[in-house]
C-alpha cells in the first residue's frame, strides 16, 4: 500500500482537511460536459518537518515556487529520497548528466548561485516531463483536461531500480508512463515548444489554434523554434524535427489555453525563466544569436511587468 502525505498550506489545506482531495476527468472526449469524479483524504501536513523522511517526493509546481519550495522539501530528505521533478522547463537539476554541454554551463537563472542544489542534490532527482493540461475549479479540486502521458528517466540514463519502481507507481496510478534514457533531450523537446506558445499566447489572450491561424505568427514561432534548435545543437540536444512538424502536433490537439495564458488570466506570476530566460542565457554562453527568443522573452518580461505578473 501507498501513503501519500500532501503538503499544504492555506485555504487549500482548509478544504482539503474537510472535503479531501477531487480529481474530475471526462468519461468520453465525445461528451465534454461529462464528468467522473475521483475522491480520496490523503494525509496532510502544513508544516513538512512533521511528515518525515519521504521515499518519494513528487515536485509538480510552477517553477516561480521552486527556490521557497526547495525549502519545504529539505526536512523530509531522507538518505534515499527520491526527487521527482515534474515541472515545466529547464530545472536546477539539467546540467547534471548532460555530458555533451560546455564545461562550466550556469544555470544561474534558475538555480541563483546554487541555492537549490545545496539543498536538493541533483544525484536525488529523476526527471519527468508531463503531457497532460489540468486546471484547478477551486481549491483541491483538479480538473484533468487532455491527455495523461508522462516520461521519467535518470539523469545519467541508466535503467536504476528507482526508476523502474516509480515507473510502476504511476502505472498503477493509471498514467501511461514512458521509461526513456535520454530524460534532457525529453525535457528539451517539450521546451522546444512550450517556450514559444506559452508566452505568445500571454501576449495575445488567444488560445493555440488562433495563434497557428496567423501565418505570420506561425513564422516568428518557427524561427525562434530554430534559434533554439542551434543552442540546443550545443549542449548535445538537437531535435530532427521542423517546427511546422510541432506546429502540426500541436493543432491536432485543437484550441487550448496554455498554462502561461491561465496564469495571466488569474493574476498569477508568469512562469517565465524556466522556459525562456534560461534558452536567453544559454545561448549567449554557447555563442549562439537569439533575435526571435531575445524579442520574445522582453516583450513577455515588460508584459509582466506592466501586469503586475512579474
Amino acid at each position: 500500500p501507498v501513503e501519500l502525505t500532501v503538503l499544504a498550506r492555506g485555504q487549500t489545506h482548509e478544504v482539503l482537511a474537510q472535503d479531501g482531495l477531487r480529481l474530475f476527468s471526462r468519461i468520453d472526449p465525445q461528451q465534454p460536459d461529462h464528468w467522473s469524479e475521483f475522491h480520496c483524504r490523503p494525509k496532510l501536513v502544513e508544516n513538512p518537518a512533521l511528515a518525515g523522511p519521504q521515499d518519494l517526493i513528487i515536485v509538480a509546481l510552477k517553477y516561480n515556487a521552486m527556490a521557497q519550495a526547495a525549502k519545504s522539501i529539505e526536512p523530509m530528505l531522507g538518505p534515499n529520497t527520491v526527487v521527482l521533478s515534474a515541472m515545466n522547463g529547464i530545472g536546477w537539476w539539467f546540467t547534471h548528466g548532460l555530458n555533451n554541454a560546455p564545461a562550466g554551463l550556469k544555470l544561474e537563472v534558475v538555480d541563483p548561485k546554487g541555492a537549490i542544489s545545496s539543498l536538493i542534490n541533483p544525484s536525488r532527482v529523476v526527471g519527468c516531463v508531463v503531457y497532460l493540461a489540468a486546471s484547478v475549479r477551486q481549491p483541491a479540486q483538479i480538473q484533468l483536461n487532455l491527455g495523461n502521458r508522462l516520461v521519467i528517466g535518470e539523469l545519467d540514463g541508466s535503467s536504476s531500480d528507482r526508476l523502474a519502481d516509480i515507473a510502476g507507481l504511476l502505472k498503477a496510478a493509471r498514467f501511461d508512463v514512458e521509461v526513456s534514457d535520454a530524460i534532457h533531450r525529453e525535457v528539451w523537446f517539450k521546451l522546444w515548444g512550450n517556450m514559444t506558445m506559452n508566452p505568445i499566447s500571454a501576449l495575445t489572450g488567444a488560445k493555440t489554434d488562433a495563434i497557428l491561424a496567423d501565418p505570420d505568427l506561425r513564422n516568428f514561432l518557427s524561427q525562434a523554434m530554430r534559434e533554439a534548435n542551434a543552442v540546443g545543437a550545443k549542449l548535445g540536444l538537437k531535435i530532427e524535427e521542423e517546427p511546422e512538424q510541432r506546429h502540426q502536433e500541436t493543432a491536432r490537439l485543437g484550441g487550448f489555453k496554455t498554462s502561461m495564458l491561465q496564469d495571466a488570466e488569474a493574476g498569477k506570476p508568469l512562469e517565465l525563466d524556466a522556459l525562456v530566460t534560461v534558452v536567453h542565457d544559454i545561448a549567449r554562453q554557447v555563442d549562439v544569436p537569439t533575435p526571435g527568443v531575445d524579442s520574445l522573452l522582453g516583450m513577455t518580461r515588460v508584459f509582466a511587468r506592466t501586469h503586475g505578473l512579474a
